[in-house]
């Protein structure tokens, strides 16, 4: 498995080059420096990724189902087999229990998108998460690509399950902000 400083490079202005659209998917562990792209078919959602690879995100089968029971009430076993599965094929395209575990395990969902703007290539990097601490981290590892690859980044603050921190959304597009960001 490659790095994510290392993937970014290859892939920022590849991902499905598109004249005026591109972007890349993908969770990303700043602790680890690992990313897991999110690409190919059948695999166009972050969650398809994660249920169909526990193990790289250090999560059991056993524990997706306990995730499912609590989340849905499901008490029979062919009801969370059936839900597992839809999560699993990209029928269910978020689950955020399972984001949640991902991001207490250090796994971010990152979407990569590359417009173009006056002939300009200009690429926003989106980081989305529970955990502020690990959206600091991977803010501050996109730093030396300021302006050679990433332009801006999104920061996208997924609530947490107690309800203590609203769903927030961060635009950093200099790199004053970003810095003045990851120091906070």
């Amino acid at each position: 498995m490659k790095s994510f400083l290392n993937y970014i490079t290859e892939r920022i202005g590849e991902a499905n080059e598109d004249k005026f659209f591109a972007y890349e998917k993908g969770w990303f562990n700043p602790t680890l420096s690992s990313y897991i792209p999110v690409s190919g078919p059948g695999t166009r959602y972050h969650i398809t990724v994660l249920v169909k690879n526990l193990a790289k995100f250090g999560i059991t089968k056993a524990k997706m189902n306990s995730l499912i029971k609590a989340e849905t009430g499901f008490k029979e076993k062919d009801d969370i087999d059936k839900y597992y599965k839809a999560l699993e094929n990209g029928f269910t395209d978020v689950f955020y229990p399972a984001e949640r575990l991902a991001n207490d395990k250090g796994w971010i969902r990152i979407v990569i998108s590359n417009t173009t703007e006056f002939t300009q290539k200009k690429t926003k990097v989106y980081l989305s998460s529970s955990s502020i601490p690990y959206l600091k981290r991977a803010a501050a590892d996109l730093l030396p690509y300021w302006d050679k690859n990433v332009h801006s980044i999104g920061i996208d603050i997924e609530p947490t399950d107690d309800g203590k921190q609203d769903r927030g959304y961060i635009n950093l597009d200099t790199l004053r902000e970003v810095e003045r960001w990851v120091k906070r």
